[in-house]
């Protein structure tokens, strides 16, 4: 979500916006900042209404799916709103088959799904001093199939579950222990993938996490710190300056997405735990009661405001070598749809 504006910037003309319903055609209802209920979609990227007014201005608007109405043959560019591969595959492998070779895309379609958790495991795999966790997506048919992906990834306790289409950690859920998984059978089948990942003995005690966002070829870090008390004073983040740049710095250049995040544990000085890759940045509702992850949104949301918009006006500097990675459909095929 941008919330600053540069009011000089000129966006180029005859641009698209594509936009999509998620393959279960999930919704949500929502109020307007006018107190108006309205129809929310998860997932997609998130602008301010002063600049999705000027987008509009200089772009024409594609819904998915449409059958009957044909994407526009050579638009100057276009803005992919579709930010969560299991949400809009179907989304992602149509934008990626009908625009394989130009314009520029902001947030490729490949990207997108390269960005899909456990497709993004692999390619942020090896930095030093990041650890990725094993995991695995699944798509539970009924109860056993939780424990089925535990005993047939090899997992050890403790591991958490969530939904692969949640953020910001809402719905994980921990299970520590074989009595725990009662808690999860409720939510089998539903047609919705999961993930499993393994996870760390001391992550459920670790004090402090990061959030990087990336935006062309800078963004910002914050730090969110956990269950802190009234009166607790702020300590310094205990994590090594240089291990925050490598990591940034690394996985700028292996995620060519335009515009995502980077959620990481400190467990360590020199030691951070991958926790989420998310193509977009998602600001918490107050309904999701994590009111301190809010505000450290809503404060990178203010320092990326200016940087987005700027980005969003140079579709030159878009990240053109998303179109170096495998095909949507290749990605689907090899990792699994």
């Amino acid at each position: 979500m941008a919330r600053a504006q540069n009011a000089e910037l000129k966006f180029q003309r005859n641009g698209l916006i594509f936009n999509a319903i998620s393959d279960s055609f999930l919704t949500r209802l929502v109020l307007s900042p006018q107190g108006a209920p309205e129809v929310a979609i998860p997932n997609r990227l998130q602008f301010t209404p002063e600049l999705y007014e000027r987008l509009n201005r200089a772009a024409q608007t594609y819904w998915h799916p449409q059958p009957e109405v044909a994407l526009p043959a050579k638009p100057a560019w276009v803005l992919n709103t579709c930010a969560d591969p299991d949400s809009f595959a179907q989304a992602l492998l149509t934008i990626d088959m009908a625009y394989a070779t130009a314009p520029p895309i902001f947030n490729h379609p490949r990207a997108v799904m390269a960005a899909r958790r456990d497709i993004a495991g692999v390619a942020l795999a090896g930095i030093g001093g990041l650890e990725v966790p094993k995991s695995r997506r699944f798509l539970p048919l009924g109860p056993r199939s939780f424990t089925d992906c535990f005993e047939q990834g090899g997992f050890q306790y403790p591991v958490t579950v969530q939904p692969s289409a949640a953020r910001n950690g809402v719905k994980r859920i921990w299970i520590n222990h074989p009595m725990d998984w009662q808690t999860l059978f409720n939510l089998a089948g539903g047609g919705h993938h999961h993930i499993m990942v393994q996870a760390h003995p001391d992550e459920a005690a670790a004090d402090w996490a990061l959030r990087m966002v990336f935006v062309g070829q800078g963004g910002a870090v914050e730090t969110l710190r956990h269950r802190i008390k009234p009166g607790m004073s702020a300590s310094v983040l205990p994590v090594q300056k240089a291990l925050v740049e490598t990591v940034f710095k690394t996985a700028f250049r292996r995620i060519p997405l335009d515009f995502w995040t980077l959620d990481l544990m400190a467990l360590a000085p020199n030691h951070l735990r991958l926790l989420d890759v998310s193509a977009g940045f998602f600001v918490p509702d107050a309904a999701d009661d994590i009111a301190q992850m809010r505000q450290v949104s809503l404060t990178i949301a203010d320092q990326i405001g200016p940087r987005l918009s700027a980005l969003l006006a140079q579709p030159q500097n878009w990240r053109e070598d998303a179109r170096k990675l495998p095909s949507v459909e290749a990605l689907m095929q090899r990792y699994g749809a």
